[in-house]
C-alpha cells in the first residue's frame, strides 16, 4: 500500500501518502518543458552580439586577477535541476597559487569550467553571478587593429624597411664551418645496379645456389611438433543431405504426382494473370456486342518462342487416402539435390584402418606443397654460390641508380653547390623575396615594428576588467587559451593524436598573436618546450601524442599553457593520471613557471599532500557550495568545518595508530534541486538544532579564515571544537 498511518495531537491515527521516490512521466515532460524555456533564453543570451561595454567592470580588490562572486553554474536534466556550483565566491591574488580542494562531484572542475565558460550547452549554463577577470588586452585603433610599438634608433627617429614581395623560392644552400659554399661533382644516371647485403664489418654475403627437384607434400604437425596421422577413407557412393528443422529434428514433405499441364501466364506484381486485350489481323482491338474491348490471357513465352508450360501436381494418395510424406532433401541454390559422398575407412590386410600423414591444406581445402630444393654443384663437386642482394618487404629484389660525372667540354668533372635536404633527402628552398617598388621605381619602406625575443611583433597593451560570466561567448577567444589557459588531468584525451605536438602548440602563436608567421611560432613552441624541461625539443616538436610517455605529454599541455603567456594558469588535477615520481616532477615544474611569468594558478584537485605544497589560498568545496576558505596554514593547522576535519583525517599518515583508515560516515546528499539547508548535516559528528534550520552563512573566524557552518558564530564559536572531537 501507499499509505501508513500518523498520529495527531489526539493520537487519532489517520491514514497520509507516503512520499514518492520517483517521478511520473507526465512530470519529467513538465521538468523537460520548463527546462528548455531557460535553456533557450540562456544560450540566447550567450550567443548574443554585445558591446564591450555591457561585460567591462571593475575590480573590488586591485591585487587580485581573478574574483568570483555568487557564481551559480546549473546542469537543466530530465530529473531536475543539477545545481552544481551553487553560490560560490572567492579570489585569486595576482602572483598567487589557489587551490581547490573536495570529494568527487562538489563542484571544484564544474567552477573552472565556468571561468573558462567550457560548461557543455545547453544543458550546462552559468546562471547567475560574477567571474571578473584582469586582462592585458591588445590596446586598438581607430581602425579596431591593435596598435603595433614601433622601433626608433639612438636618437629617438623611426627605422624604416624595405617591403619585400614573394617572387617564387630559391634553393637553401649547404655551407661548411666557416660559412663557404660547398661544392659537389654533377652526377648523371647511367643504369642501376644490385643493392648488395652487407654483415656488419661491410663484407658481401654470399648464399648457396640451390635447383627445383620437385616438389613435397607439407606436413601437418601438433603443438609438441609431432606429426599427426589420420585415417584412409574410400569411397562406397553418395547418400542424400537430409533437411533438418531448428531443433535438429528431421523435416518431411507431401509427396507430389504430376496430372498433367498448365500455361504459365503473365502477371502482374501481385502475382495475378493479365488481361491482354485481343488484336484482330489488322492490328485494332477487337470489340464484343456491347462494345466492349475483348480481353484474354497472355501465355509466356521462352527464349525460343516456344509456350511456356508447367506442370500440376497433386499429393500423392495411399491405400487408406492419406498424404504420402517423404524425408526433404536439401538443395543447392539452382534448386538440384544436394547429394554427399558415403565413405568408409580402408582396412588393410589384417583388418585394421590405415593411416597416412595429415597434409597441411589452403583456405580453399586445397592440399599444400614446397619445391623440394637441393645445392647446385659445380664441375669440381664445390658447391655454387651468389651474392645476396637486398629485398623488400614483399621479397623483391632491391637496385640501386648507378651515377657516373658529368665532363665538361675540358674534360674535367663538373659541379654544382650543394643544396639542403630535409629529413627524407628532398630538397629545402626558400622564399624568394624581391623588393617592391612603387610607380617611380623608388623601393617601398615600412615602419618597423620592435619583436620579443621569439621573433613575435609587439602590440601595444592596455589593462582591462572583463566579467567572464556576462561575456558573448564568441568574446571568451580573446581570453581563452592567451590569457587564460588550462592544464588538463588526462593529456592523451587533450592532444589531437592525428596531428603532431609542433603543429598543436604552433596552433596558440598562430591563432592569439597577430601577424604571427609560422617560423617565429615554432621557434616560441620549441622555446617553450625547453622551458618545461624537455630534453631534445626539436625531435619532440616532430613527434606524435602517442610516442611520448604521460609526464612528457603533460609537460608539453603546460608547454601550449604557457605558449600564450597567460596570466591566470587554470589545473584541474594535473597530477591524476601520472606516477609519483612524475607527479613531484610536474609540481616542481608548476612552482616555478609560476614565478617566471609572474602568473597566478587556480589548482583543481582532491589531494590534499598537493594542496599543502602547492597552494598559497586554499578553498574547500562540498556539495557545490564553499564550506571554509583561508590561507594554507590556517586550513592544515587551523581546521574549522567539521568536513575540512574529516579530509585531514582520512589521508593516511606515518604517525596514525589506527589500523584502518578514517572515512567520513554517510554519502554526498542527491545534486537534484538541492534543499536550503546545510548539506553536510546528515554526515557531520557536530550536528545540532541549528543545521536543521537555513543553510549557514560565512563567518570570518580571522582576517582570511572563513567558515560555512552553525557552529561557529557569536555564542557557538567557544564550544565549536569539543562538538567535533568525534572526528
Amino acid at each position: 500500500m501507499n499509505l501508513f498511518k500518523k498520529k495527531t495531537d489526539d493520537e487519532t491515527e489517520v491514514p497520509v501518502k507516503e512520499e514518492k521516490h520517483y517521478l511520473s512521466g507526465k512530470e519529467v515532460r513538465a521538468i523537460a518543458k520548463e527546462n528548455n524555456k531557460v535553456m533557450r533564453e540562456l544560450e540566447k543570451y550567450k550567443n548574443r552580439k554585445a558591446e564591450e561595454s555591457e561585460f567591462v567592470t571593475e575590480m573590488k580588490d586591485p591585487a587580485n586577477i581573478l574574483e568570483v562572486e555568487n557564481l551559480h553554474s546549473y546542469f537543466f536534466t530530465d530529473q531536475g535541476v543539477v545545481k552544481a556550483v551553487n553560490g560560490v565566491t572567492f579570489n585569486v591574488p595576482q602572483g598567487a597559487t589557489v587551490g581547490i580542494v573536495g570529494e568527487s562531484g562538489c563542484g571544484k572542475s564544474v567552477t573552472s569550467m565556468s571561468v573558462m565558460r567550457l560548461l557543455q550547452g545547453p544543458q550546462g549554463q552559468i546562471v547567475e553571478g560574477g567571474i571578473r577577470f584582469k586582462s592585458f588586452d591588445f590596446k586598438l585603433g581607430e581602425d579596431g587593429k591593435p596598435i603595433p610599438i614601433w622601433e626608433d634608433d639612438e636618437n629617438g627617429q623611426p627605422i624604416f624597411d624595405p617591403v619585400y614581395v614573394k617572387k617564387g623560392k630559391e634553393p637553401v644552400w649547404e655551407d661548411d664551418e666557416n660559412g663557404q659554399p660547398v661544392y659537389v661533382p654533377v652526377l648523371k644516371k647511367t643504369g642501376t645496379e644490385p643493392d648488395w647485403a652487407e654483415d656488419e664489418n661491410g663484407q658481401p654475403i654470399f648464399d648457396p645456389v640451390y635447383e627445383k627437384k620437385g616438389m613435397e607434400p607439407v606436413w601437418d604437425d601438433d603443438e609438441n611438433g609431432d606429426p599427426v596421422y589420420e585415417t584412409v577413407y574410400v569411397k562406397k557412393g553418395m547418400e542424400p543431405v537430409w533437411d533438418d528443422d531448428e531443433n535438429g529434428n528431421p523435416v518431411y514433405e507431401p509427396v507430389m504426382k504430376k496430372t498433367g499441364t498448365e500455361p504459365v501466364w503473365w502477371t502482374d506484381e501481385k502475382g495475378e494473370p493479365i488481361l491482354y486485350p485481343v488484336l484482330g489481323k489488322n492490328g485494332k482491338p477487337i470489340f464484343d456486342e456491347n462494345g466492349a474491348p475483348v480481353r484474354e490471357f497472355k501465355q509466356r513465352s521462352d527464349n525460343k518462342g516456344r509456350k511456356m508450360t508447367r506442370p500440376v501436381l497433386e499429393p500423392k494418395l495411399d491405400e487408406n487416402g492419406n498424404p504420402v510424406t517423404e524425408r526433404r532433401q536439401k538443395r543447392d541454390e539452382r534448386g538440384k539435390k544436394v547429394f554427399k559422398p558415403v565413405l568408409e575407412p580402408k582396412l588393410d590386410e589384417n583388418g585394421d584402418p590405415v593411416t597416412e600423414r595429415r597434409q597441411k591444406k589452403d583456405e580453399k581445402g586445397k592440399k599444400v606443397f614446397k619445391p623440394v630444393l637441393e645445392p647446385k654443384f659445380d664441375e669440381n663437386g664445390d658447391p655454387v654460390t651468389e651474392r645476396r642482394q637486398r629485398t623488400d618487404g614483399k621479397g623483391k629484389k632491391l637496385f640501386k641508380p648507378v651515377y657516373e660525372p658529368v665532363l665538361g667540354e675540358d674534360g674535367q668533372p663538373l659541379t654544382e653547390r650543394r643544396q639542403k635536404v630535409d629529413e627524407k633527402g628532398r630538397k629545402l628552398f626558400k622564399p624568394l623575396l624581391v623588393a617592391k617598388l612603387d610607380k617611380e621605381g623608388n623601393p617601398v619602406t615600412e615602419r618597423r615594428q620592435k619583436r620579443d625575443e621569439y621573433g613575435t611583433k609587439l602590440y601595444e597593451m592596455e589593462e582591462k576588467v572583463f566579467d567572464i560570466a556576462k561575456m558573448p561567448i564568441k568574446e571568451m577567444y580573446r581570453l581563452r587559451g592567451r590569457q587564460i589557459a588550462m592544464i588538463f588531468q588526462e593529456p592523451m584525451t587533450s592532444l589531437n593524436p592525428v596531428f603532431t605536438i609542433g603543429n598543436q602548440l604552433d596552433e596558440v602563436t598562430l591563432l592569439h598573436v597577430p601577424g604571427a608567421t609560422a617560423e617565429e611560432a615554432k621557434k616560441r613552441s620549441i622555446e617553450m618546450l625547453n622551458l618545461v624541461g624537455i630534453a631534445m625539443p626539436e625531435r619532440v616538436y616532430k613527434s606524435y601524442p602517442h610516442e611520448l610517455s604521460g609526464g612528457m605529454r603533460q609537460r608539453v599541455m603546460i608547454a601550449m599553457a604557457l605558449e600564450g603567456n597567460p596570466r591566470l594558469i587554470i589545473a584541474d588535477e594535473p597530477t591524476t593520471a601520472l606516477d609519483v615520481t612524475i607527479q613531484a616532477q610536474i609540481l616542481d615544474l608548476l612552482r616555478g613557471l609560476k614565478d617566471r611569468i609572474n602568473g597566478s594558478i587556480l589548482l583543481i584537485t582532491h589531494d590534499l599532500g598537493v594542496i599543502a605544497e602547492m597552494a598559497d589560498f586554499v578553498v574547500v568545496m562540498y556539495a557545490g557550495r564553499i564550506i571554509e576558505q583561508g590561507t594554507a596554514s590556517e586550513i592544515f593547522h587551523d581546521p574549522k568545518h567539521p568536513y575540512t576535519i574529516g579530509l585531514q583525517k582520512s589521508k593516511p599518515t606515518m604517525d596514525s595508530k589506527s589500523e584502518s583508515l578514517f572515512n567520513i560516515p554517510g554519502n554526498v546528499p542527491n545534486p537534484v534541486n538541492m534543499p536550503n539547508y546545510c548539506y553536510f548535516r546528515e554526515r557531520c559528528s557536530g550536528c545540532n538544532q541549528k543545521c536543521y534550520g537555513d543553510y549557514p552563512e560565512m563567518v570570518q573566524v580571522s582576517p582570511t579564515h572563513w567558515v560555512a557552518c552553525h557552529l561557529y558564530g557569536e555564542d557557538t564559536e567557544k564550544n565549536a571544537k569539543e562538538n567535533v572531537d568525534e572526528y
